[in-house]
């Protein structure tokens, strides 16, 4: 039956081209049917309509597949393109680290860990202790305490604050084209201060070095309880600002400030710190946003008639757990080029 349509189907291609009639064997069946040629015409436009209209289906649905697809590629560079803050070369925060020819060091907060050996099992432990983040403390820590066998880890840990805040921080540095160098607060050298511009982001207990700029600010602050001391320009203590911890619901108050001031050798040293985990992210956001950064610059305009190019900066960071959500700038002074640091 096949070779017999195939036959039937050359026939009709050439002697019985001209036939009125066709005999036609469909498959799957035996039935010989008898069909006029102007009905087999008409089938096969109504075929080649139905072809033409699947066809057109199949290209409107690869259009819309394609315009789908190019929509939430867009929707996608744009939710990439808002991390990365293009801002203004000659802004107060990042001009010095945008246009200098000196490496950039970021370094980051991390907290120490030291060693010691347990007499009751016989095997060294490692030791996190919140009021040990530097040597000079466990050194301290030695002496009230000689009994202790104890000694340096060279293990630490970065908190979340200090990585939370690499990312917009890195973006605003982008377009300098340069090598960034990261170093952890616990290998800084006096040198490194002298030879490169420093970022330090970390919290008030990994500062270190940075202890000394502190002294050249109107901030201070002191641990368990957190609280931060903003001073008059005469010295007289005008604020005193305690974070709060709700353990129930985490919500929680931090304070984070942001120090501009002139470095050893025509430098520039930014420091972005805080007590908890969220302020320092917050803070970093809000100095590499375009909006907030115009902003900040209208505040030292309105204080000082001008933009300062070394200041002391608090803001108010409010949250839940290690989310920060809202922040207010409560205090912010211009420091003077001439300021001793070292």
């Amino acid at each position: 039956m096949h070779n017999l349509r195939l036959k039937l189907d050359a026939y009709y291609n050439h002697e019985g081209k001209d036939d009125k009639y066709r005999l036609e064997i469909p498959k799957g069946h035996y039935i010989i049917k008898f069909t006029p040629v102007s009905k087999l015409k008409n089938l096969g436009k109504i075929r080649v309509l139905k072809s033409a209209k699947v066809y057109f289906l199949g290209i409107l649905i690869i259009l819309s597949a394609v315009i789908l697809y190019l929509w939430y590629h867009v929707r996608s560079i744009e939710h990439q393109l808002q991390y990365f803050s293009v801002l203004d070369n000659e802004n107060m925060i990042w001009k010095e680290f945008l246009q200098s020819d000196l490496e950039t060091v970021i370094v980051l907060g991390d907290h120490m860990f030291f060693s010691e050996f347990d007499e009751a099992v016989k095997r060294w432990r490692y030791i996190r202790d919140l009021l040990i983040n530097s040597s000079e403390d466990l050194a301290s820590f030695r002496q009230q305490f000689p009994g202790k066998i104890l000694k340096d880890a060279a293990e630490s840990y970065f908190p979340d604050g200090s990585i939370w805040s690499l990312p917009p921080v890195l973006c605003v540095l982008q377009p300098i084209q340069k090598q960034i160098l990261l170093q952890r607060i616990s290998n800084l050298t006096p040198q490194m201060l002298q030879e490169h511009n420093i970022i330090f982001l970390g919290s008030t207990k990994t500062l270190g070095l940075f202890n000394r700029y502190l002294l050249s600010s109107n901030i201070e602050y002191k641990l368990n309880p957190n609280t931060l001391f903003y001073r008059h320009e005469n010295g007289t203590i005008v604020d005193t600002l305690e974070t709060l911890y709700d353990n129930t619901t985490g919500y929680h108050k931090d304070y984070a400030i942001a120090l501009k001031l002139p470095g050893p050798n025509n430098n520039v040293i930014l420091i972005i710190s805080s007590f908890f985990s969220s302020g320092v992210p917050e803070m970093a956001r809000y100095l590499t946003n375009p909006e907030t950064l115009t902003q900040l610059e209208e505040y030292f305009t309105q204080k000082y008639q001008k933009v300062s190019d070394y200041f002391g900066i608090v803001a108010e960071v409010r949250g839940v757990e290690k989310t920060g959500f809202y922040l207010e700038i409560k205090h912010l002074n211009e420091i003077h080029e001439e300021v001793k640091i070292w």
